[in-house]
Formats: structure tokens, C-alpha cells, sequence
């Protein structure tokens, strides 16, 4: 019994880490969930997680939730996505609760001004390193390499909607792949 609470506990505080300091939003969050989950607990290989992560990109919702989901089900069934939803949902909804009282309270202050700025540089590059590993582990061959300029194309030059863009891809997939 103090085994599976140490566990489902570990579990909470693993997504806990992430929901708070994964300044950004979902997409920044990312790599801190894969240190968590590849690297210090061992609960899913890198592949595994690109591929939880490529399916939680194709359905609606934040990533980071799906993410909890997904890893909380794989490594203790339906009380270990709940564990892990509610780590990453919880902590960080009080804490935006509270943030956002202290920010419009606040907000004109110029120092308060600059550290949001700031933010918003740091996030950036977040992002772009999601992009980078997402990238390195994604794009590996002329395939995918060509679905990526086509996505690129479709998306940045074309204006399409990353859902179409994303229905397209499966259904070139199952015709072709």
C-alpha cells in the first residue's frame, strides 16, 4: 500500500514540476515533462513520448494535460491519469489565480512591465527548442522531410488550418503509408 501512494505521489509531484515552471504555456512545458518522464523516472523511452506527444498534438485540448493523460494511463491505468491530470491542472490553476491578482493589481509598475518582456523572450526560445528536439527526432528521412515543407507550405503560405492540415496528413498516411 505505502509502495502504490509513494508511486502515484511520485507520479503527482512529476507533473506538478512542469505545470509550474513550464513558463509558456504547453509547448514550452514539453521538455520539462520528457526529463521527468524519459530521463529521471524511466516511465516511457524518448520514442514513446515523441509518439504520445504526435498523438496528443492531433486531438483538441492542451498539450500538457493530454501529455499527463497519456503517461499517467500508460504507467498506472485510470488512477494514474487522474494522479497526473490533476498535478499538472491543480497547482497551476491556484497559482494563476493568484498570479493574475497580483498582476492586475500591479501591471503598470515598469519593473513588472520589463519582467514580462522578458518572459515573452525566454518563451520564445522554449518554443524553439521544442521545435529543435521535435524536429531532430521527427523530420528523419526524405519522407518526412518532404511532409514537413508540404505542412510548412500548407499552413504558412496557404493559410490552412493546422486541423486540416493534421486530417490531411492522416489521410495521406493511410493511403500511402
Amino acid at each position: 500500500m505505502f509502495e502504490q501512494l509513494s508511486f502515484y505521489w511520485k507520479l503527482f509531484i512529476s507533473f506538478v514540476k512542469p505545470g509550474l515552471l513550464g513558463f509558456g504555456g504547453g509547448p514550452a512545458s514539453i521538455p520539462f515533462i520528457e526529463k521527468e518522464v524519459c530521463d529521471k523516472n524511466n516511465w516511457m523511452t524518448h520514442e514513446e513520448f515523441f509518439e504520445a506527444l504526435a498523438l496528443g498534438n492531433s486531438l483538441p485540448g492542451p498539450i500538457t494535460t493530454k501529455l499527463a493523460a497519456i503517461v499517467g494511463y500508460k504507467v498506472g491505468g485510470i488512477t494514474g491519469m487522474t494522479v497526473a491530470i490533476t498535478g499538472m491542472v491543480v497547482p497551476t490553476a491556484i497559482l494563476v489565480v493568484l498570479l493574475t491578482n497580483l498582476y492586475m493589481k500591479y501591471k503598470n509598475i515598469p519593473k513588472i512591465e520589463g519582467i514580462i518582456h522578458v518572459l515573452k523572450v525566454v518563451v520564445v526560445v522554449l518554443l524553439l527548442q521544442v521545435t529543435w528536439e521535435l524536429g531532430k527526432n521527427g523530420i528523419t528521412d526524405k519522407l518526412t522531410i518532404c511532409i514537413f515543407i508540404a505542412a510548412t507550405i500548407a499552413i504558412f503560405t496557404f493559410k490552412l488550418h493546422p486541423l486540416l492540415v493534421i486530417v490531411l496528413a492522416i489521410v495521406f498516411a493511410l493511403i500511402f503509408l
